[in-house]
């Protein structure tokens, strides 16, 4: 896990692009690394994170894309 201030913020189209979504401000997830997403949250490698009402749809929608391919 990576913790920046400021920075995400510039790299988060790229992160995309690499197969990361956000789940939260702040904080994205290598949708390679996920377990599961259950009731507002994401499981990573024994790490359980929350996902913003905000960013759901989005993450829902990187994880079916995802997968997808």
């Amino acid at each position: 896990m990576l913790r920046s201030r400021g920075v995400l913020k510039k790299m988060g189209d790229q992160l995309a692009e690499n197969g990361f979504s956000q789940c939260v401000n702040g904080c994205y997830v290598n949708l390679r690394w996920v377990d599961c997403v259950k009731s507002g949250y994401v499981y990573v490698k024994g790490e359980v994170l929350p996902v913003s009402r905000h960013r759901k749809n989005a993450f829902a929608e990187d994880m079916m894309n995802y997968y997808g391919k």
